[in-house]
């Protein structure tokens, strides 16, 4: 079994040959992105709020955003802590769950040797339960991105 085919459907493995994001990379995700809302596109407009890393901010990138009709908001150097979602109201807690989840599969592997698939279960889990598991109109409307900015 691959590890993607192990994955729920909106969870997609993306390896590479190095952990660093790319300008492909990036591309590569826009397309991905693309693809999952298309059956959502003529009734809302995607906005991506990205911080300035250099990949994001490539022309080639950005380019392709506009293409994909994705509008591209940038949130200034070191102001994602403050104005993105993710950022604000769900990586910590992301993280925490990937840790969790990943500490009881070391609990149950045997000598407490966890592999990549378990690593991959361990992140549809932290996927499913924070990014899935709850409302995030309170985190958009909090850093300024809500329905009833003026």
């Amino acid at each position: 079994v691959t590890m993607q085919a192990s994955c729920p459907r909106n969870v997609f493995v993306l390896r590479e040959k190095t952990a660093w994001v790319t300008n492909a990379v990036c591309m590569r995700i826009m397309r991905r992105l693309r693809l999952v809302l298309a059956p959502f596109m003529h009734l809302l407009q995607p906005i991506l709020v990205m911080d300035t890393a250099t990949p994001h901010i490539a022309r080639d990138v950005l380019w392709l955003c506009g293409g994909l009709g994705l509008w591209v908001v940038l949130a200034p150097a070191k102001m994602t802590w403050l104005l993105q979602p993710l950022d604000t109201d769900g990586f910590a807690v992301y993280k925490a769950m990937v840790q969790d989840e990943y500490q009881a599969a070391q609990m149950r592997a045997a000598g407490g040797s966890v592999g990549v698939c378990e690593l991959i279960s361990a992140i549809c889990v932290a996927v499913r339960k924070v990014l899935q598991g709850r409302r995030w109109d309170s985190a958009f409307e909090r850093d300024g991105f809500g329905d009833r900015q003026g």
